[in-house]
């Protein structure tokens, strides 16, 4: 029995670019959302009235932190797979295409990627479109 190959539609890399963004942002930062050689020395703030007094137990500290914080899902070991795999792509088109695929993977509108990178929005359509079909034409030449 003969294996079939998948085909690759521009939709499917799209979708796939998409997730590996979102897998990206997922992924847990270091302390303070920072590399270690950009972090302040400043002390952490203080929350409330009675963490400057010392009246909270470390619980009730902790609690209060999980209560403010914000909690992230951390990605499987499958999704960061999908996700390498994905940003592997983006290398076979040039770096300032590059950059316009990842920002509209990540959920930028065109017209804050027109901002940054001066070319107008329907120019960075195509090459959002443009980005997904060469990627697509890739994958299946390979398969």
């Amino acid at each position: 029995m003969a294996m079939t190959a998948e085909i690759w539609l521009p939709q499917d890399v799209a979708s796939r670019l998409r997730e590996a963004a979102q897998t990206l942002q997922h992924l847990p930062m270091p302390k303070h959302g920072r590399p270690g050689t950009y972090r302040s020395t400043m002390p952490e703030p203080v929350v409330s009235f009675w963490e400057m007094w010392g009246g909270l137990t470390a619980a009730e500290r902790e609690e209060r932190r999980r209560e403010f914080n914000y909690v992230r899902e951390t990605p499987t070991p499958d999704q960061i797979a999908r996700m390498d795999e994905a940003l592997d792509w983006l290398l076979w088109i040039n770096e300032r295409d590059r950059k316009v695929v990842m920002a509209k993977a990540g959920g930028n509108p065109y017209r804050k990627i027109s901002f940054f990178d001066g070319r107008s929005r329907e120019y960075l359509r195509q090459i959002w479109h443009e980005g997904c079909d060469f990627i697509a034409g890739r994958l299946n030449k390979e398969s």
